[in-house]
């Protein structure tokens, strides 16, 4: 009897087990039904995308399943309940496309037809965020540039971009912070190092700005206001020697930059070069003869005669 008894509990725990699959396997196919829908994916040219994966819910069983498509970008659904679909179209290096469709189970449904985009690549990217900076737009450009480095860690070479979009917010700390993150990935070091001097110069932190560009010989400066600034940074610490190369570069670059060739004139007559003060001071007084400094100019030339 007891044996009996024991196959008894068997039997039923067996048939509870089955009756629990039915169920879980039931539930997992409620979307089943009579209905039929097909497909076609396209690239934006019209071309057919194979292996794209469509998957399909029904909402209201919330239940579903996925398909392919096939090399004519075509897919079939079949023995689907009618009602709202959610329906997702998926392919690596597309952007994917999610919509939804209300099906009939009886009759025929309206084939879809989808087109995927290509995926914007990091280059895109990266261009679009120099379109954003380049029409002044530094806010919409800083975000696609972080979200780029946020996405991509290993491009530590767009936080120089970074650091130029708070440079041109003022947010000069930052841009220095950034600029240092770029560097060992950055092909142009001198590029970075001017960076680095420039804004260390906006903050008038004169000393660092110095020791910034000291890394990069002045023939590499093309921006002839960095190249007056650190001028007189170097004038500021009676280094005559560094502030007139600087000077003279500066010059070289905007021949009428006034402020550059006052400078320049007034360094050469602190290291007692007069030949060359007075070269430069009467090239002053071409570009400006009737300002107030212009008439300090013509002191400072009478006194070198």
């Amino acid at each position: 009897r007891t044996m009996k008894r024991h196959s008894w509990m068997y039997i039923a725990f067996g048939v509870l087990w089955l009756s629990l699959v039915l169920a879980v396997a039931s539930m997992g196919q409620a979307w089943r039904g009579k209905g039929r829908v097909k497909g076609v994916v396209t690239d934006t040219e019209g071309k057919p995308l194979e292996g794209v994966t469509v998957r399909l819910w029904h909402v209201e069983s919330e239940a579903g399943f996925e398909t392919k498509t096939n090399k004519k970008g075509e897919w079939t659904a079949a023995f689907i309940r009618g009602g709202q679909w959610n329906i997702d179209f998926e392919l690596p290096g597309y952007v994917t496309r999610k919509i939804t469709v209300a099906l009939k189970e009886l009759g025929p449904n309206e084939e879809i037809r989808i087109q995927l985009q290509k995926a914007p690549t990091l280059l895109d990217k990266v261009d679009e965020g120099n379109r954003l900076f380049s029409e002044g737009k530094y806010a919409e450009a800083l975000a696609v540039f972080e979200k780029l480095v946020q996405d991509y860690p290993n491009a530590r070479v767009l936080h120089f971009n970074i650091g130029n979009c708070y440079a041109q917010m003022g947010q000069f700390d930052k841009a220095i912070q950034h600029y240092e993150m770029s560097m060992e990935a950055h092909p142009n070091k001198d590029e970075v190092w001017i960076a680095i001097g420039s804004a260390h110069l906006q903050l008038r932190q004169f000393d660092k700005a110095v020791q910034a560009l000291e890394h990069v010989s002045l023939e590499k400066i093309e921006d002839p206001d960095l190249l007056y600034d650190l001028g007189n940074a170097y004038f500021a610490a009676n280094q005559l020697d560094k502030a007139i190369p600087a000077f003279e570069r500066a010059v070289q670059l905007k021949a009428d930059f006034t402020d550059a060739l006052y400078m320049l004139g007034t360094a050469y007559i602190g290291k007692g070069e007069k030949a060359k003060a007075r070269e430069v001071l009467q090239k002053y007084l071409q570009y400006d003869s009737t300002s107030d400094r212009a008439k300090e100019v013509q002191l400072m030339l009478r006194s070198l005669k």
